[in-house]
């Protein structure tokens, strides 16, 4: 089994200094003089869940940036994702904390240990548009997706799900979500 990494073709520049500012907002100061290495980045990518329910799997998914992970004595520390490049060839950023940058990497470990050993896959992140999945995306010969948000603050352990796994948490997800928006709509009214 091979997991294999698009090659990232734009510049970190001062990436370093940007990711321990954030995470100084972020109340996750880094430790001083800390070494931090980036894995990755790896291709994101967003599915608008309408059209992805509606059977148009391949026009409903995007590509919408890289997705990197900050590491500090093979911890993570923090996610970090770059917008599309500019002109320049730099990139926005936006930093996430500990608690994000960790369910990535447990998503990562559990693919080594759970895919199909004799495959090759792409390491891909995706989201799903308004119902807060997110995961890892391992585009091979199997679709497979690994959680690391499922609804607005559940991190679920680690779970190889195959194609049709996934069509039923987007499903139930969508149903909690319709549900959730008709109480609110009964206590407005």
């Amino acid at each position: 089994m091979t997991l294999l990494a698009e090659k990232f073709v734009g510049k970190t520049d001062n990436l370093g200094m940007r990711v321990a500012e954030a995470l100084k907002n972020l109340n996750e100061p880094l430790i001083e003089n800390s070494e931090i290495h980036l894995l990755g980045p790896f291709p994101v990518f967003v599915i608008n869940t309408k059209d992805f329910i509606n059977g148009k799997t391949r026009s409903a998914i995007k590509r919408s940036g890289w997705r990197g992970i900050i590491l500090t004595k093979n911890q993570p520390i923090a996610l970090v994702d770059f917008s599309p490049p500019e002109k320049d060839g730099k990139f926005s950023i936006n930093v996430r904390g500990r608690q994000t940058a960790k369910a990535s990497m447990l998503a990562l470990r559990a693919a080594e240990k759970q895919i199909d050993p004799r495959g090759n896959y792409k390491v891909r992140f995706v989201t799903v548009t308004g119902l807060f999945i997110t995961g890892l995306w391992l585009a091979g010969r199997k679709f497979s997706f690994i959680p690391t948000r499922v609804g607005s603050g559940a991190r679920p352990a680690p779970r190889l799900y195959d194609r049709m796994d996934f069509l039923r948490l987007i499903k139930k997800q969508l149903s909690t979500a319709k549900q959730s928006l008709i109480l609110k709509n009964r206590k407005i009214s």
